[in-house]
Order: C-alpha cells, then structure tokens, then sequence
C-alpha cells in the first residue's frame, strides 16, 4: 500500500489543517525540482499520515480529497503562505499520536533494518512522493491513530 507523508514543524499547524481539512506544503519544498510533477500525480483517495518534527510523532490519517493545485498558495489557516492545497478527509485527530520508537516497531521498518527515517519518506526532499507498507503496518497505524 502506499502511503504519503506530509511534515509539519508544530502541532499547531497540524491542528489548522486538520480543521480546515487542508494540507499544503513550504515554499521551499515546493521550490524543489519535480514538486509539481509529484504534486500533480498524487491521487485523490490516496492515504495520508502527519509528521510533527516537534513533538518526533505520527498523526491523523487522512485521504486525499483533492489534487493538489500547484498553481496556487493557501494563508489564513496557517501562520504562513502554504502551496499545493489540496483538501484532506482527516480519518483520525492530532491527539492520538505514535513516537518515532513505535513507529520503529513496525514490520516494515524492523525488516529494512534501516532507521524509520531511511524507510519512511518523512524528509522535505520526498514530498508527494510515496512510501510503501503491508497491509499489517497499515493496520497497526490506523489501530492506533484513528478516531
């Protein structure tokens, strides 16, 4: 299954987009070569997960409700100008949350044995591109963060 992660520095931005059922991306990621290509092939229905580099936790599954707009920026839901909105369907809230060791524990992740952040693509740099997870990560994820 594949999985898209989208990286927030607070919980606090987590929350607005959560609420807003929005995601967006930084200006500088979406500066990167090929973040529109990635951008425009990410499916509405593909499934979603928050990072917090904050608080080093996973949050609030979601589904991609839109296609991202790259042509466009989003403000008024969080503190800066956001780009590539694309709507979200939050299938769980930022208070249920799993650290960096639970997520360390999954089959996936313990089977690499590569760190989480070698196997999850969390970093900047692979925004809109996907990771791939069994079924059994899917459901230890979900168990876990959704309502």
């Amino acid at each position: 299954m594949d999985l898209y992660i989208f990286g927030s520095s607070t919980v606090t931005n987590i929350w607005a987009g959560v609420g807003a059922r929005k995601w967006a991306i930084s200006r500088d990621q979406a500066q990167m070569p090929g973040a529109k290509t990635k951008a425009r092939a990410l499916p509405v229905g593909a499934v979603g997960l928050l990072y917090c580099s904050q608080t080093h936790t996973f949050s609030t599954p979601f589904l991609c409700a839109s296609t991202p707009e790259v042509e466009e920026s989003v403000t008024g839901i969080w503190p800066e100008e956001w780009f590539f909105p694309f709507d979200i369907l939050p299938l769980g809230s930022p208070l249920k949350q799993m650290t960096t060791d639970d997520v360390s524990a999954l089959p996936t992740i313990k089977a690499s044995g590569k760190p989480w952040n070698r196997t999850l693509r969390v970093q900047g740099q692979f925004v809109f591109q996907s990771t791939t997870i069994t079924t059994q990560d899917r459901a230890i994820l979900f168990d876990s963060l959704r309502w």
